[in-house]
């Protein structure tokens, strides 16, 4: 299997243009090519670098995939958690609270296409998957901090802890479940399924 990490990371200003020279290059082949059409020799054509200068930051074509979905996700859960945060003024009821949070996730976080699909399925590594799960926590303390705030529309015995652990991997589970069996046109009915689902489960019970 190929090496999926970098091998060091740019530090000086030079260094950064280069290796965002690579990443810029790979990303515009992707587009124009696909996968299937992205070849090493292309990516040091097109960014306009050596040789050596891509080896000197990235092992291989695969390493240069990865680092493009892991700032792709961790962009995802920057714009989401302020999101989040930039509700704390609003007036959303419980209920509202829940359905726009399920929605966000599901949007946020989607695959956008076959070619991101790919891409993912290209990489998937013990490393790659170590990344998501720490992105996973940043996402699960936003919607417990987010959730929390509703405490008088919840019931008392609920753990934030485990309830946006909960959320989270259902929310996720469901979302690649839909997008690997290509079951995209059930989009709509399985969100609201998960919006009467987790109401269900936070609600205070009379």
């Amino acid at each position: 299997m190929k090496e999926t990490s970098p091998r060091k990371e740019a530090k000086q200003s030079r260094s950064k243009m280069t290796v965002n020279a690579i990443l810029t290059a790979t990303t515009q082949l992707l587009k124009d090519k696909g996968l299937k059409g992205l070849t090493t020799s292309g990516i040091i054509e097109r960014a306009g670098v050596s040789v050596g200068s891509l080896y000197q930051y990235f092992p291989s074509k695969e390493s240069i995939l990865s680092v493009i979905l892991k700032n792709q996700f961790s962009s995802n859960v920057d714009e989401f958690v302020a999101d989040l945060k930039s509700l704390n003024e609003k007036e959303l009821t419980f209920e509202q609270a829940i359905e726009y949070l399920v929605n966000t996730v599901f949007d946020r976080f989607r695959v956008q296409s076959t070619m991101q699909k790919e891409l993912m399925y290209s990489i998937l590594t013990l490393n790659s998957l170590k990344f998501m799960l720490t992105n996973d926590e940043i996402v699960q303390e936003a919607v417990k901090t987010y959730i929390s705030k509703y405490k008088d529309g919840i019931r008392d015995d609920i753990d934030f802890d485990r309830s946006s652990f909960l959320f989270q991997y259902m929310v996720k589970g469901l979302k690649f479940g839909v997008i690997f069996s290509n079951k995209e046109r059930m989009i709509d009915e399985l969100k609201q399924d998960m919006i009467e689902l987790m109401i269900c489960h936070f609600k205070k019970r009379n």
